[in-house]
């Protein structure tokens, strides 16, 4: 028995703790007898259970929280009946603690409510919480970027067969340069490149459809490197040409019929590609003869300048293109992420609900 002040001065008064079990019990002195057996009623109205199950009235060791009552109002309360609950008595109240079995129990029940109500919303697409939605706009963002991976393999083939088809065509003055500059571009390597990534992109599909799936995804993410790296080969291979256009043109010039100068002297409006002498300049109706093609000069100058011009747009669209392979590949190790992580919680949910605490 233990003796001291209450709480507080509504409370001040002697005070004793014992416990239920008879062999803690000791006999109380005589200056403070030990408190009659409150009655205790059974009509109680029906309680609405809580959080974990349990009914306010619920006279079993599974008591959801530490009670005071009085006299009075004892009715509406019944203490549970427990051996190893400990009562703390003081002037007219009855204030009672949960043992560690109602504490191991409580915790073991709201575990079991935890775990179902979890495999509930895991069930119930519509009452996922915002984590399982922001997950769901993870795949959305992967789709809308595989869609433009997709495109842009539409864009290399489609610019492949279109130059295949503009080189055969008639030249003329106007689209002689553009057709010997195209020319000098990987196309094969393009057309191959874009089989690879319609191919990838069929390798996705069932990435995409099921959804616990890491295999394809896996798969689709090698795919994305191999046509990544050999889009950048053939940007690389278009940009180290512009390194040295002079070079590639006068041996490109020089391979040329006379047909095909005289329209890029007409173009250009110059006359041979060094000088009018190196190599010599074609008859036309812009070189009529040497005085006038040495005061217009060579070729040289403007092809270049047009080449450069022009053959950095391809290669800027070519790393376009592996920039976007580059985020295409982020996309799918965030989704390989996301997938890894669900399923390793839905492992822990499985065991939990079999399980149990």
């Amino acid at each position: 028995m233990f003796h001291g002040r209450g709480w507080g001065a509504a409370n001040e008064g002697s005070y004793e703790v014992s416990l239920s079990n008879p062999q803690f019990q000791t006999p109380t002195s005589e200056a403070s007898p030990s408190p009659s057996p409150l009655p205790v009623t059974s009509n109680l109205k029906p309680q609405t259970p809580n959080y974990f199950g349990l009914r306010r009235d619920q006279t079993t060791v599974e008591d959801t929280c530490i009670r005071t009552c009085t006299a009075s109002n004892f009715e509406a309360y019944r203490v549970p009946k427990n051996p190893f609950t400990m009562q703390l008595q003081t002037q007219g109240q009855v204030q009672v603690f949960p043992s560690l079995p109602t504490i191991l129990s409580l915790v073991r029940r709201s575990s079991s409510v935890f775990v179902k109500e979890r495999n509930l919303q895991l069930s119930n697409p519509l009452s996922r919480p915002i984590v399982e939605m922001a997950r769901d706009n993870i795949l959305l963002t992967y789709f809308l970027v595989d869609v433009l991976f997709v495109a842009t393999g539409g864009l290399l083939i489609i610019f492949a067969f279109t130059t295949k088809f503009e080189i055969t065509e008639q030249k003329t003055a106007d689209n002689v340069a553009r057709d010997l500059l195209l020319d000098m571009c990987p196309l094969n390597a393009a057309i191959g490149n874009a089989i690879l990534v319609f191919f990838t992109f069929l390798m996705t599909v069932p990435a995409i459809v099921m959804r616990t799936s890491r295999g394809w995804l896996k798969f689709a993410g090698y795919l994305t490197v191999i046509s990544g790296l050999v889009t950048m080969v053939i940007g690389l291979t278009i940009w180290f040409e512009t390194l040295k256009t002079r070079e590639n043109l006068f041996t490109i010039w020089k391979s040329q019929p006379p047909s095909i100068q005289s329209l890029l002297q007409q173009e250009f409006a110059c006359c041979g590609y060094l000088n009018s002498t190196s190599p010599p300049f074609v008859v036309d109706a812009t070189c009529v003869d040497n005085l006038v093609a040495a005061a217009e000069g060579g070729c040289v100058g403007p092809l270049s300048s047009f080449a450069n011009n022009f053959l950095d747009i391809v290669f800027t669209g070519a790393f376009g293109i592996v920039g976007i392979d580059v985020v295409f590949i982020l996309a799918t190790a965030i989704l390989l992420k996301d997938r890894k992580e669900k399923e390793r919680y839905r492992h822990i949910d499985e065991k939990s609900g079999t399980r149990g605490f």
